[in-house]
């Protein structure tokens, strides 16, 4: 007997197979922390000691109207790690409180959307830049802070103190401002993990900062040229970039890059002696561009998940991915691919997830699965197949989702079912859509 599976509610299961590599910013809501969550409570004055408790781990106060805060307001929270004032910009918290901030075991500090773009100062705020010891801050003020978020604050020139005050920071978020980042940018030495996107009208390559491990540019105007040096650089995402080109065709200088997303830059060639270099590549996203050939894939023989969504790509042949043996997760959707060649995916052995929806296709070849044995999860919805036949899926794989709704046909035979592996769950549209017959 059979026992494969149909189900209805392919929603659940769907995977998206596509990728980026960022880190979102904490928001000091994990729920393996004592939190105190005073989110969205119209909050206006934030007085000494205002919470006191040596369990509290995180503190959540974003998008209030906070206007007047205590140095010592989180001196009663000893083991305090992670802070989040995000989106309370009717005051300037970001220079009014953090110069003057202690707090010795804090490692998070979220302070994005805190500089409105129309502030003007409130009186009911504390001036504590007169009259104060805190006036000069030492450099251990907050030793342990390793990621800060100070985006979205209008910021024309990294303030000083960002450099004065972190003596360990790793990640530093510095999104949606307005820095010119045309001169050099100089950050904390420390700093490994820099987001610099949507900033700039043009970003100097060579005025980023040396030794950074990874880079956010996205969207963003890149002025390349070859002076940069960064042999630590791992990974680099310059997802809707404006001209990319030259940086584009100089990546083999970035030998250890791991990570690269270069999506959405309509790029429509790349030459096959492109990336030639870079040989620790893992994870390589392409979506969103209008490539027709991906003939320079040859020399990545380390990529592990590789997605190509979205392009121009018509035919799949051996010569494409033959030399990706270590490729794990392949997306190819929303390509116009109508042909794959029976030997295409004959080295994938190490493929479990393969995404083909939104193409052209209407046949697959009768051997083209024969070496997938490690395929689980299988995407061929939206596309031309008048039956499940036609995919040429048999009970040796060990596919465990098979995806086939939006195609040419409306019924299923049992026949073929009886031919698909024990294991696989069929997904299709609606139980209202598809019949089943013997």
């Amino acid at each position: 007997m059979f026992a494969t599976t149909i189900s209805f509610r392919s929603e659940k299961f769907e995977e998206d197979l596509s990728f980026n590599f960022e880190e979102p910013m904490d928001k000091c809501d994990n729920p393996k922390h004592e939190i105190v969550k005073l989110a969205n409570m119209g909050l206006r004055v934030v007085r000494d000691n205002f919470v006191e408790s040596v369990n509290v781990r995180s503190i959540n106060l974003e998008n209030n109207d906070i206007v007047d805060i205590s140095p010592d307001a989180f001196k009663g929270v000893p083991n305090l790690s992670c802070l989040n004032f995000r989106r309370n910009n009717r005051s300037n918290i970001l220079n009014n409180f953090i110069q003057f901030f202690n707090h010795s075991l804090l490692t998070k500090l979220n302070l994005a959307e805190t500089i409105s773009s129309s502030f003007v100062s409130d009186k009911s705020q504390k001036d504590y830049s007169h009259g104060d010891n805190r006036n000069t801050p030492s450099k251990s003020v907050l030793p342990y802070v390793t990621h800060l978020d100070i985006s979205k604050n209008n910021l024309v020139s990294l303030p000083n103190y960002v450099n004065s005050l972190f003596p360990h920071l790793t990640h530093l978020y510095l999104s949606d401002n307005k820095l010119d980042l045309y001169w050099t940018l100089t950050v904390p030495a420390t700093t490994q993990v820099l987001y610099l996107e949507r900033n700039s009208n043009r970003i100097s390559w060579s005025s980023l900062p040396q030794n950074i491990s990874a880079l956010f540019l996205n969207e963003n105007n890149i002025q390349y040229n070859s002076y940069y040096e960064n042999p630590n650089l791992k990974v680099l995402s310059v997802r809707k970039c404006r001209n990319i080109e030259s940086l584009i065709s100089n990546l083999d200088r970035y030998k250890n890059l791991v990570d690269l997303d270069i999506s959405s830059n309509n790029i429509n060639f790349i030459s096959e002696q492109s990336f030639s270099k870079l040989k620790s590549l893992q994870r390589f996203s392409l979506d969103q561009n209008s490539l027709s050939s991906v003939s320079f894939l040859i020399h990545l023989s380390s990529l592990t998940d590789l997605s190509i969504s979205h392009n121009n790509l018509i035919n799949i042949t051996s010569d494409i991915v033959a030399n990706l043996k270590n490729l794990r997760r392949l997306n190819l959707r929303g390509n116009r691919i109508a042909i794959i060649s029976k030997s295409a995916f004959m080295t994938l052995k190490k493929l479990e997830k393969l995404d083909l929806a939104e193409n052209n296709l209407s046949t697959l070849p009768v051997t083209w699965m024969n070496s997938l044995t490690g395929l689980r999860y299988l995407n061929l919805k939206s596309n031309f197949f008048t039956s499940i036949d036609s995919m040429s899926i048999y009970g040796y794989s060990n596919l465990n989702h098979l995806f086939v709704q939006n195609n040419s046909f409306i019924q299923i035979e049992i026949k073929s079912l009886e031919k698909l592996p024990s294991t696989v769950v069929v997904h299709v549209s609606s139980i209202n859509n598809f019949t089943c017959t013997t």
